[in-house]
């Protein structure tokens, strides 16, 4: 592995791993730097680090927000946690194994399978069904922020919303309808039952499906709007992810049940499904000309901290960089978001967003 030397001035390696190098800059923010780092054998990890100390009471919960994710990193579908604690003069840091991720694998290979998409599905849930119970909600999950390795699903990104780290996040096609006033004000906001809505839109969308609100980000009545059957897709499977984006948060399930129902399709053989149309999202962004590309360039909703790589929605949402505006992703080196967004009339894409997985 070829690394490139960056200059440091954050303290990056003085928490450096016994044997991890750093590798690249990955994002710098107000909040923190985030930064890939490797060991001589290869394996990939990111480290972020806040920027500044943080307060005692922030100090503290991030050290008890520390030990829940470390209570359940050692199970099969959560990233390991490498290290977390609190620098000398007070900054909070977290470092996690990293690898490929889910986005990429969609841009590559398009939609997945049923049978594929109900088995991430169960893993996924399971993590977080894990990680709510030591009261961890994630905040930020979606095709950036699940791992591949060795393909099998681990989830990652939970520093976007840890104590001392966390970030503020603009909309995107996973944001949960009522995190909507939140976000667009510019708070930071994590909930369970947004998990699990996050969850249902992101296997939907592994599915081939189209949101209805794809191209209406902020309109809260076409996120009310139950997602329509796919082709080829058993409606059982549909109605389950209904049930998960429901714009009630009351009424949706539990990541444990949705984990078990998932686990309790039946899985059928059925009629082949169409092949999604493709639109290259690299030229869509660059020329700007098509509202079609535009609306397929959802995919990839340049988000957040955490891992090398990042994500997507959509029939076929590709990886795209909407808006003009290039900068280090948390998440992926070629995507760009922990930063401000566009001024009022930009006309890059409505997929655009801040910063959102860690």
């Amino acid at each position: 592995m070829n690394h490139r030397t960056i200059r440091d001035d954050t303290g990056t390696a003085a928490v450096l791993p016994a044997g991890f190098s750093a590798v690249e800059l990955l994002d710098d923010d107000v909040v923190a730097t985030v930064t890939a780092i490797a060991d001589r054998d290869g394996r990939e990890a990111v480290l972020t680090l806040a920027k500044a100390p943080a307060p005692d009471q922030a100090r503290t919960a991030f050290r008890r927000w520390a030990k829940g994710l470390l209570d359940i990193s050692g199970g099969p579908h959560v990233a390991r946690m490498i290290a977390a604690d609190i620098t000398p003069d007070g900054r909070p840091f977290l470092i996690v194994e990293s690898g490929p991720v889910l986005a990429d694998h969609l841009d590559e290979h398009g939609p997945f399978s049923v049978r594929s998409t109900r088995d991430l599905g169960i893993a996924i849930a399971d993590a977080l069904a894990a990680a709510h119970s030591v009261d961890i909600p994630h905040g930020a999950l979606q095709p950036a922020t699940i791992l591949l390795p060795n393909d099998r699903p681990a989830l990652a990104g939970f520093g976007m919303n840890a104590p001392g780290l966390a970030v503020a996040a603009a909309v995107d096609a996973y944001t949960p309808p009522e995190d909507l006033p939140a976000a667009l004000a510019g708070r930071i906001v994590a909930g369970l039952a947004g998990d699990v809505y996050r969850l249902g839109v992101t296997l939907y969308v592994l599915l081939g499906g189209e949101l209805p609100w794809q191209q209406a980000l902020f309109d809260l009545a076409a996120r009310s709007v139950a997602l329509p059957e796919i082709p080829g897709v058993a409606a059982e499977l549909v109605a389950l992810l209904r049930a998960a984006t429901t714009a009630d948060p009351l009424a949706r399930p539990s990541a444990a049940q949705l984990r078990d129902w998932l686990a309790g399709i039946v899985m059928i053989p059925s009629t082949a499904r169409p092949a999604p149309s493709r639109v290259s999202c690299s030229r869509a962004a660059e020329s700007a000309r098509s509202d079609d590309a535009e609306r397929h360039c959802l995919a990839r909703p340049v988000s957040g901290r955490g891992q090398r790589r990042a994500p997507s929605p959509g029939p076929r949402l590709r990886v795209c960089r909407p808006c003009p505006r290039p900068s280090r992703c948390r998440i992926s080196r070629r995507c760009s978001p922990r930063r401000q967004p566009p001024p009022v009339g930009c006309r890059s894409s409505p997929s655009w967003r801040s910063p959102s997985s860690r």
